[in-house]
């Protein structure tokens, strides 16, 4: 395996306002005409933790109930800040393996499946043995198969880029009771990348030192830029640098 190093970065700090292992709101609310619902983008996180934070909001992750949904919903968010980006949708089939099912409750027979999907079988030569894959996500802009839907892991973002969920709140909804927000130390390390190479961010707390850490699993390149966030504690520094894998 080919390994090279890029150069060394260094994240300046920001306060952001989290919940621990919960994704957060990215952009919305957003009304999409043609049904009335409200749609928010998360940040990126597993499929898990946005369906828990689309239920906070009142909402589930998206039901696509035909194909002007799935194209709105692709259009409105799947290049949204200018970042191609993986969406998280409301389907799986975690409870009983090839019956999937909407987590809204809805029974919309819409599938909008990339050729070859589902198959049960995410990239095991990356992740050897994990082979289950129980949640859909539609790929995003620049991909193979844009706007097609793929069964994959809960936590994708290891092979596909890091993954946004989008939430679909009907208007009238109760909203439950947010749980209260923390405050944690968070840092964006972006990098320009190149389409299907795959990359590994590391960290160190000290520059001029070659004992790094991986941080989180492999990041596959969009073909612009990637991103992706670091939350720290206290006030710890840290530095950053990427590896070309191949």
């Amino acid at each position: 395996m080919k390994t090279t190093f890029t150069t060394a970065l260094l994240a300046s700090a920001f306060i952001l306002a989290v919940r621990p292992a919960s994704a957060d709101i990215n952009a919305g609310p957003t009304t999409n005409s043609a049904n009335g619902h409200i749609y928010y983008l998360l940040t990126p996180n597993s499929w898990t933790a946005s369906e828990a934070e689309a239920q906070a909001l009142g909402g589930h992750l998206a039901t696509v109930g035909d194909a002007s949904e799935n194209t709105w919903i692709f259009n409105t968010f799947g290049n949204y800040g200018g970042i191609p980006r993986t969406l998280w949708i409301g389907l799986t089939d975690g409870a009983r393996e090839g019956d999937f099912v909407w987590t809204s409750g809805s029974t919309s027979g819409y599938r909008n499946w990339a050729p070859g999907e589902p198959n049960n079988s995410d990239a095991s030569s990356y992740y050897p043995g994990r082979t289950n894959e129980n949640f859909v996500f539609i790929f995003r802009p620049g991909s193979g198969s844009p706007g097609k839907w793929n069964d994959s892991m809960d936590d994708a973002h290891g092979v596909f880029g890091f993954v946004c969920g989008v939430v679909e709140i009907i208007p009238g909804t109760p909203v439950p009771t947010r749980p209260r927000l923390t405050i944690a130390h968070a840092v964006e390390v972006m990098w320009p990348s190149e389409e299907a190479r795959l990359y590994q961010l590391q960290w160190s707390s000290q520059i001029d030192t070659n004992l790094w850490t991986n941080f989180g699993n492999p990041v596959v390149g969009t073909g612009s830029t990637n991103s992706v966030f670091d939350r720290v504690s206290g006030s710890d520094g840290r530095f950053y640098r990427v590896l070309t894998l191949y």
